[in-house]
């Protein structure tokens, strides 16, 4: 069952969820909690797969080594600068990662699970901020990495701390998440506590 906005404050004030910094007033909506842009942008080093390509060096990434993305992030994720205003522009075809500014934790004990959404504002300008991965599970922490991809014609600029990028809807876990992780498949996800897009 998706939470409404009294449920999700309440939780929030029990802390059955955690979100820091505390969310303003204008952040809640009917059945989600919109979360800002952070500072601290990524993207895939074209310029060096291009040398790699040029030398005839296979740079594709290897989509089975998912489990190590560490490694393939240090070794092909660059920093992308911000503009003189800090604004971050996304020209058209143009794929980022960012990262909330908000740090959000669903302890295990409440189980509530999350899922990221866009919001339709920017849909509609032709801006994508997630792909394929909108589940936050019960008991994870951290900043939500977001695959910002600029799908419309013209460049688009964001502002970090201040543009309301994404919402949370919040949903009850059927049956209490067990603590007792027997299996490889149940362990927390790679990217818990995250504090950059990197991983």
């Amino acid at each position: 069952m998706i939470l409404s906005r009294a449920e999700i404050r309440r939780a929030i004030e029990s802390r059955s969820i955690i979100v820091e910094p505390e969310p303003e007033s204008g952040q809640y909506s009917a059945s989600s909690l919109d979360l800002r842009l952070g500072e601290g942008f990524h993207s895939w080093d074209k310029e060096r797969m291009a040398r790699l390509s040029q030398a005839g060096i296979d740079y594709s990434l290897d989509a089975s080594m998912v489990e190590r993305f560490s490694a393939l992030a240090d070794e092909f994720l660059v920093p992308i600068e911000t503009d003189a205003d800090g604004c971050l522009v996304i020209h058209p075809g143009e794929f980022v990662l960012g990262i909330t500014h908000e740090w959000v934790e669903l302890p295990l004990a409440a189980g509530i699970a999350a899922r990221v959404e866009g919001r339709s504002t920017l849909a509609r300008m032709g801006l994508a901020v997630h792909l394929t991965a909108p589940t936050i599970h019960a008991g994870w922490e951290g900043k939500i990495t977001l695959e910002m991809v600029n799908l419309g014609g013209w460049p688009i600029k964001l502002r970090p701390r201040h543009l309301r990028i994404c919402q949370l809807v919040f949903e009850r876990v059927g049956e209490f998440p067990d603590s007792d992780r027997e299996n490889e498949s149940d362990s927390p996800p790679q990217f818990r506590g995250q504090q950059s897009p990197a991983g």
